[in-house]
């Protein structure tokens, strides 16, 4: 091969290169979601626990969506929360079935803003920490005799 055809390659070259980064890399395209499932919402499943302690009530799922990022529907990631979900109190101790989704919104009025919907399920229970801002909250310790029905400490406490 002499030097002009090499030259003739290499500029062919540069400029296929060239060509290609002007494209720029583009986002993975959002997959076709399934629609909503098509049930009466909320969507109960399991046994019903009653009025509790513990467990109470029925596992049901409410329809919740949110918008995409960067062109997709959040992921589930795991036991942890999607962007834009709100989850009951207590999920994951109060988590009762495994979340759906995403699924198209379609043209559904009644639901919230958002493009990504998930069916999230939840039960009532009891014995689950007071949470604010992701920390647990502790009530402060204080000593007190009056729910003894008199103002002074018995000598035993």
């Amino acid at each position: 091969m002499n030097v002009d055809n090499l030259t003739r390659a290499f500029i062919r070259g540069a400029a296929l290169a060239a060509a290609l980064s002007a494209c720029g890399e583009s986002a993975p395209a959002q997959p076709k979601l399934d629609p909503i499932p098509e049930r009466d919402y909320p969507y109960c499943v399991g046994p019903d626990y009653g009025d509790g302690p513990g467990y109470y009530g029925r596992c049901c799922g409410e329809i919740q969506c949110t918008e995409t990022v960067a062109g997709r529907c959040p992921a589930p990631q795991g036991e942890g929360p999607i962007p834009g979900i709100e989850f009951p109190p207590g999920s994951g101790e109060c988590s009762c079935a495994t979340d759906e989704g995403p699924f198209a919104r379609g043209d559904q009025p009644d639901l919230e803003e958002g493009e990504c919907c998930y069916v999230i399920y939840a039960i009532g229970c009891d014995g689950r920490p007071l949470k604010r801002d992701g920390a647990v909250v502790f009530a402060e310790v204080v000593g007190r005799a009056d729910w003894l029905g008199g103002a002074e400490l018995p000598a035993w406490s």
